[in-house]
């Protein structure tokens, strides 16, 4: 019974550290994304002029392509000095799954789960196995022989 509670604590545990690491775990694959945005940037405008040159568009399409890329290019560098990401709300979170996963592990357990079979004795969880156990293939052998004999 007690290593019963042990394991399920652990297990609790377990996965309330998995939960809250994401969290507070900075992602390690963090990439500068200002200057991947800068340097894909300068890739279009390097395919732009290469286009441009090869006679592939024309000045209109040239120009036009160079002033939305520029207007995109701001948005993305804006964007991203507006979500900086605010640990503040972080706090609350972990609170919500500290609480909510043993509370759901707890009553999932006790909805689903055998509560009774905690405080029950080896003895009669084998008598109760044995019960409810199918019977053996030695007395079952006869009766099918004897259906086979009648048919």
């Amino acid at each position: 019974m007690t290593a019963f509670f042990i394991l399920a604590a652990l297990l609790v545990l377990l996965s309330l550290a998995w939960l809250l690491a994401g969290l507070y775990i900075a992602d390690k694959a963090d990439t500068d994304q200002e200057s991947v945005n800068i340097s894909l940037a300068r890739e279009r405008r390097e395919t732009l002029d290469s286009a441009l040159a090869a006679g592939a568009i024309d000045q209109a399409t040239y120009d036009y392509e160079r002033e939305q890329l520029a207007f995109d290019l701001a948005a993305d560098l804006q964007a991203g000095k507006d979500s900086k990401i605010d640990r503040k709300g972080h706090i609350p979170a972990a609170v919500l799954i500290a609480v909510f996963v043993p509370v759901t592990a707890g009553a999932l357990y006790l909805h689903l789960g055998s509560p009774a079979a905690i405080t029950m004795d080896r003895s009669q969880s084998q008598a109760s196995a044995d019960a409810g156990a199918a019977p053996a293939l030695n007395d079952l052998l006869p009766q099918l022989e004897q259906r086979l004999a009648t048919s």
